[in-house]
Parts: structure tokens; sequence; C-alpha cells
């Protein structure tokens, strides 16, 4: 089973962790900016700046063999998508 959520506000990541863990869950981020330069009116100011990012946990059962590459692994419960940006 593939499940995706939401991980966006640092205060919900370890408890979602958590919960991720106890169901045999192995997860990595998805992290995105809601800003595309390439906007089709051409726009280069980023309106999205004060809300940055859009951080997402794809998660597999540990029993699935994912490697998903390009995407940061969660390292334990007190990962979140600051550390790992940081990690990249």
């Amino acid at each position: 089973m593939i499940s995706e959520y939401t991980a966006t506000k640092l205060c919900r990541s370890r408890p979602l962790l958590e919960i991720l863990q106890s169901l045999d869950y192995v997860a990595w981020w998805h992290i995105s900016s809601y800003f595309n330069p390439a906007n089709f009116f051409g726009n280069m100011q980023n309106v999205f700046q004060a809300f940055q990012p859009e951080a997402n946990l794809l998660c597999f059962h540990k029993e699935t063999a994912a490697d998903l590459v390009g995407f940061p692994q969660v390292t334990g419960l007190d990962d979140d998508w600051r550390k790992a940006i940081a990690r990249c």
C-alpha cells in the first residue's frame, strides 16, 4: 500500500512519523514549491514565498521494495522537511 500525507507543519511531523513507524511504514519527503517561474503569465514575482514549501510524505509498507531516487528518506522520528532540505 502506498500512502501520501501532508507534513508541512513542523509540529505535526513527529506524531505522524510515530504512527507510520508503528504501522511498519517507511517514508520519503516530497518537497515542492508552489511557485513556478515558468508560469502561464510569466510572472516572476513569487507571491507564495511566505507559504513555502509544500511538504508531503510518500509512504510505503516496509515489505514493499521501494527506493525513491531524488526524494530524501525520513531518517527518524525527529526528522522534518527542513532537515530533509538541509541534507540535499
